[in-house]
């Protein structure tokens, strides 16, 4: 089907005159749909029921490639395939140009390869954004805390482990979120610009392995960066919700009280001590000669003994 699609979009005999006064060309499979469309169709489209691809800057960068004055259209062929399990569809595309003035010819969209597309997808949300988000804080801030059915705390890997295989994801790979307009129920993503990657059904899906490179980097070598959660701990919330703090509380205090009991018991002792060391700090030279001349009493005291002896 793709094929045929292709050969046809771009031959002669196909009359463009509907795509130009507004009207998309649509076929239909099971698990696939190509909108044969224009860049500003796409614009114009108020359809809530499916997706919408805006080129933006990319649409200027082809037109100063090719030439293409700003009143000729652009033309559009768009692929969306429902991929089982999945919320949302693969989206994929290609774009045409008059460039000769009748047969539609396929444009590189190399030109655009430091530009981002957006793409609007139709999805219903009724649980937090920050979870179906791969580059919110839930699945990137090592501070932002979240708790399981069972009352423990989940790990950053966990949960982006769980957005991965339980398929919360609301934008494709090589897509990241960027806002959602619940009055449509449309998720926009801004996303990498490429070309579709084959003419074949198979290879159209979204890879997952891919959607764990949305989540930014978080190097967090033996925790040293969960210092910078103190804030959250020292919040009234976070007290309350450190066990820790409050078995590691009682210990701090019968610690300080031992000391004080021991100090008030041995305080003259203690004093003497601390007197003794101040003295010999202050007194270096006189220490050192009563330890030389200590040193030699006891050794012509060993020597005399030796004397005896013999």
């Amino acid at each position: 089907m793709l094929q045929n699609i292709e050969t046809g979009f771009t031959s002669e005999d196909y009359d463009t005159s509907s795509l130009e006064n507004g009207e998309d060309d649509v076929f239909e499979e099971e698990k696939m749909t190509v909108t044969l469309t224009t860049t500003q169709n796409q614009k114009d489209n108020t359809n809530k029921n499916i997706t919408v691809i805006d080129l933006g800057e990319c649409e200027d960068l082809l037109r100063n490639e090719y030439n293409i004055p700003d009143d000729e259209l652009i033309y559009m062929k768009k692929i969306d395939v429902i991929q089982e399990g999945m919320k949302i569809p693969k989206v994929e595309y290609d774009v045409y140009s008059k460039l000769d003035g009748s047969v539609l010819v396929k444009l590189n969209l190399s030109v655009c390869q430091n530009s981002k597309i957006s793409l609007s997808v139709p999805i219903a949300i009724s649980e937090s954004l920050d979870k179906l988000n791969s580059s919110s804080g839930y699945y990137n801030d090592i501070c932002y805390t979240a708790t399981s059915d069972s009352g423990t705390d989940i790990s950053l890997k966990d949960r982006k482990k769980e957005f991965v295989e339980n398929n919360k994801t609301i934008c494709q790979d090589d897509c990241d979120f960027s806002e959602y307009d619940y009055d449509i129920q449309k998720a926009k993503c801004s996303c990498k610009v490429k070309e579709s990657s084959s003419t074949s059904l198979a290879d159209m899906k979204i890879n997952t392995t891919k959607l764990y490179e949305n989540f930014v980097d978080i190097k967090n070598k033996a925790n040293i960066k969960l210092m910078v959660c103190y804030k959250e701990l020292l919040t009234i919330q976070g007290i309350k919700n450190n066990i820790a703090l409050f078995v590691t509380i009682p210990i701090i205090i019968f610690h300080i009280i031992v000391i004080i009991l021991f100090y008030s018991k041995q305080k003259d002792k203690i004093n003497d001590k601390i007197k003794d060391i101040t003295f010999s700090i202050n007194n270096w030279d006189l220490v050192k000669s009563y330890d030389r001349k200590k040193r030699e009493i006891e050794k012509q005291r060993l020597e005399r003994l030796r004397i005896k002896k013999e």
